[in-house]
């Protein structure tokens, strides 16, 4: 394993140079949708590995070229990595079969990882999550936790910042809270509506992702990034309704059988807007005042979030 001290000294393009070709996994996703514009603003040349057609919105941003392939699969993509200075990845799942998640979330690092060595590429910033945890019964945790350790052991420069719930347009738990607001007769919590959360907005993921790329303070590091308040479920709900002006009735349904509910019908392809942040009994939360102690800047309030989400272009 690579340590922080066999790096000082160095005078190759580690630290010298701006990084500036960037190859990305995970561009099409809710977090990849927010960063590829300001990485384009910014003037980032990326590739963007992408499943299959891209976001409408995205394919003609300048500086962004797209590449067709599976990063479970080695073949097709890893050739263009070559010529990239750093990676951004981005790409994970969170829902699905263990062997799914396990897939994806590892095996596509370790090919990723891979490439990158072959192309002699040293830097990688992972987003992971705040629930990366040793303990193979937790899925999702636990392949977030064997890819930071992939990536800690086989790449020379890594930074890895692991976030609490992500939220903004189009994320799916605020967004089907507001859903559920807007068009239900009442507001389903699950379970008590105790479970704790930090959010944090998209857009100051965004920020922290971006200066991690850039700045040497972050090299070797993993950093927990979060919002500025620690919330209940049901505290969430009713800043919601205060935001949408509604006084909607909450309704708590019991866990286990709402999530038996919503596994079964995920297997019919019936889509609902339950997700499975819902279900959480453990917190999704870390120290306060995480990104303005990282990062140097105050990171956005639930409230703010809330407000930029309930504007009439946003309300679908």
């Amino acid at each position: 394993m690579v340590t922080r001290a066999s790096l000082k000294g160095k005078d190759d393009d580690l630290h010298m140079k701006e990084h500036k070709r960037l190859f990305i996994t995970g561009g099409t996703g809710f977090v990849g949708r927010h960063l590829l514009p300001v990485l384009s603003q910014q003037g980032y040349q990326v590739r963007c590995l992408a499943r299959s057609a891209t976001h409408k919105r995205l394919a003609s941003l300048p500086g962004i070229e797209w590449i067709e392939g599976d990063l479970t699969e080695a073949n097709g993509w890893s050739q263009m990595l070559k010529g990239q200075d750093a990676l951004i990845h981005l790409a994970s799942i969170h829902e699905g079969s263990p062997q799914l998640i396990r897939r994806i979330n590892l095996t596509g690092t370790e090919n990723l990882v891979s490439a990158a060595r072959l192309a002699q590429i040293k830097r990688c910033i992972y987003l992971s999550t705040i629930t990366s945890v040793d303990n193979p019964k937790l899925h999702y945790s636990h392949s977030s936790w064997l890819a930071e350790t992939l990536i800690r052991e086989r790449m020379e420069d890594f930074r890895i910042l692991r976030a609490t719930l992500i939220v903004g347009q189009g994320d799916p738990f605020l967004g089907g809270l507001i859903h559920f607001a807007r068009r239900w007769p009442f507001i389903p919590i699950i379970g008590s509506g105790q479970t704790k959360f930090q959010p944090i907005a998209v857009e100051d993921v965004v920020r922290c992702l971006v200066q991690a790329l850039s700045e040497e303070r972050y090299l070797q590091r993993t950093i927990p990034i979060a919002g500025p308040e620690i919330l209940s479920l049901e505290q969430i709900v009713d800043l919601l309704q205060k935001t949408l002006h509604t006084e909607k009735r909450k309704i708590h349904l019991p866990r286990r059988a709402t999530r038996v509910l919503v596994s079964a019908l995920r297997r019919l392809h019936i889509h609902t807007q339950f997700t499975s942040a819902y279900f959480l009994t453990k917190g999704l939360f870390t120290e306060a005042q995480s990104v303005e102690n990282q990062f140097g800047f105050h990171a956005q309030s639930l409230a703010e979030i809330l407000h930029s989400l309930v504007e009439p272009k946003s309300l679908t």
